[in-house]
């Protein structure tokens, strides 16, 4: 049988705590740290550049393909259905990302410091955890009003539920990544549910060329669902949050790393 995993409670005494174990090692950085601020400025203002230019180029090319001869000419459920179809596959994709990047992950020094350490593994990725949380579902919000207005979403309201609806999913797919990353390998699961929104697309994606050749092409709903997209993910992420704060102990020290290629290639 598995051992359980260890707390502060059965840590020997004389063995810190995960907060000292961090505070240790931020005071260490610190004055190890030979950053300028100008060096830091100029990393802050590369990050925003490419965010920045990869972002404007991703919503300019939506609007050149729906503004296109070919697809301006397609019916406006067609291009609604066919854009349902590029938001499933990139949420599969998306999870795929995810489970590549572990997602939570630590560099080799804090591997060499901290995994090995008998520290209390929850108390110390519950603020890695808080964190992504927050990012995914500031990203995924500022998505869903992207999406709906390259849609032609004017109205506030509406935007505000794509945005909350937007978040709701993406603070969920970030904590069952988790609970993912602290699955035993073998189970199918993880891969089920980056499976179910590929298919998805494609399914769409051949219903909408069918209906099209034999009638008169799949109709758009009266309104857009985003105020049931989000009740739909509060529950959902609700779960998945809970799940994931009870599995944080038993994420690894292999998955926590499987991301560090990534993290070293990123800007100091």
């Amino acid at each position: 049988m598995t051992a359980a995993p260890a707390t502060i409670a059965d840590t020997p005494a004389g063995v810190p705590t995960a907060r000292q174990v961090r505070t240790h090692l931020r005071k260490a950085r610190s004055r190890h740290h030979d950053h300028s601020l100008g060096d830091v400025l100029g990393d802050a203002y590369v990050m925003v550049l490419f965010v920045g230019m990869y972002g404007w180029f991703a919503i300019s090319a939506s609007r050149d393909l729906l503004d296109s001869p070919t697809v301006g000419r397609a019916e406006p459920g067609v291009r609604w259905w066919l854009a349902v179809s590029a938001l499933l596959a990139g949420a599969g994709l998306a999870w795929r990302g995810l489970r590549a990047l572990g997602p939570l992950l630590v560099t080799p020094a804090t591997q060499s410091w901290a995994t090995s350490a008998p520290i209390d593994r929850r108390a110390w990725l519950a603020p890695r955890f808080v964190l992504l949380m927050l990012g995914a579902a500031a990203g995924t919000a500022a998505l869903g009003v992207a999406v709906a207005a390259l849609g032609g979403v004017t109205d506030l309201s509406a935007l505000g539920w794509a945005a909350a609806a937007g978040a709701g999913w993406g603070a969920a797919a970030l904590a069952l990544s988790v609970v993912a990353q602290s699955s035993r390998s073998g189970r199918r699961w993880p891969t089920v549910v980056g499976a179910v929104p590929m298919v998805a697309a494609a399914v769409i994606t051949a219903l909408v060329v069918l209906v099209g050749r034999l009638g008169d092409g799949l109709s758009r709903p009266a309104t857009t669902p985003t105020v049931a997209l989000f009740a739909a993910a509060v529950p959902l992420a609700g779960v998945g949050m809970v799940l994931a704060v009870r599995a944080l102990p038993r994420v690894d020290r292999a998955t926590l790393t499987t991301g560090a290629p990534f993290a070293n290639a990123a800007p100091p």
